[in-house]
């Protein structure tokens, strides 16, 4: 109903619904339901980023790793970016920093907020594939493995796993699926999401540096098909799609409550 159209492929199914979809994986006692969008997929992020790489150095680009930029300044229409050991000069600049986008970007006179937000995910063993969907707590990957998250911490650029989310994140998915707790855990990690304010992207081109962009969202691997095509038509040809206004940083310049 809150879609454009009214018409989001979106619905709600009962428990015995969700059950005859998924026949190979009995539901927990606890579950009492779940909703369904034909239109939810899966992107690999390690097939992607390889994709990424593959694509950005058959088309002419030069990957540099491990260069921290130490000043941006901007000057006839040029870019001039010194790192501990390069100077690169450029015509157009592309922000897409994480964590580091807030600082790089003051840099071209835009104000980018972003913070962290740590994230626990938990894999299992690889076994036979049994669950036929994409989903977004718990989903089995390709190679047969469950990965099972994850947690929203606000603990800073702490990366550490603990026990006790660890423990929430697998007894949670045991209560939906109770045939997980047959599968080991091969390993779990921790990772800071980059989230605006509103969570939502930020995609803005510098007033005082005409040129200069800053591209920030969570998740760059969810809105990947989107970014394949708006942003590059948007960088590189100035179109932009309607409503694409919105996800200017001025709509966190909101006076403070007194």
């Amino acid at each position: 109903e809150q879609s454009p159209t009214g018409t989001y492929p979106c619905e709600m199914m009962t428990r015995e619904e969700m059950q005859q979809q998924m026949p190979r994986i009995e539901l927990g006692p606890k579950v009492s339901g779940g909703s369904f969008c034909a239109y939810d997929g899966i992107v690999n992020p390690l097939h992607l980023l390889k994709a990424l790489h593959e694509g950005f150095h058959d088309h002419g680009g030069a990957f540099h790793p491990g260069h921290t930029v130490q000043s941006i300044t901007y000057d006839s229409g040029q870019f001039d970016l010194q790192t501990e050991t390069h100077r690169y000069v450029t015509p157009k600049l592309v922000l897409a920093s994480g964590l580091a986008t807030t600082k790089l970007s003051s840099w071209v006179g835009m104000q980018v907020p972003v913070a962290p937000q740590r994230g626990q995910v938990l894999v299992t063993e690889r076994t036979e594939p049994i669950f036929p969907f994409a989903t977004g707590r718990i989903r089995q990957n390709a190679d047969g493995s469950f990965m099972l998250g994850a947690s929203h911490e606000d603990v800073g650029y702490d990366l550490a796993t603990t026990n006790e989310v660890m423990q929430e994140i697998a007894t949670h998915a045991i209560e939906v699926f109770p045939i997980l707790k047959q599968l080991q855990l091969i390993r779990s990690w921790g990772a800071l999401r980059v989230l605006t304010p509103d969570q939502k992207p930020v995609y803005v081109e510098s007033e005082a540096c005409p040129g200069a962009y800053a591209v920030t969202s969570h998740s760059g691997v969810s809105l990947a098909s989107l970014h394949s095509s708006h942003l590059p038509e948007w960088i590189l040809e100035g179109r932009t799609q309607p409503g694409f206004d919105a996800f200017h940083p001025r709509r966190f310049d909101v006076p403070k409550a007194a």
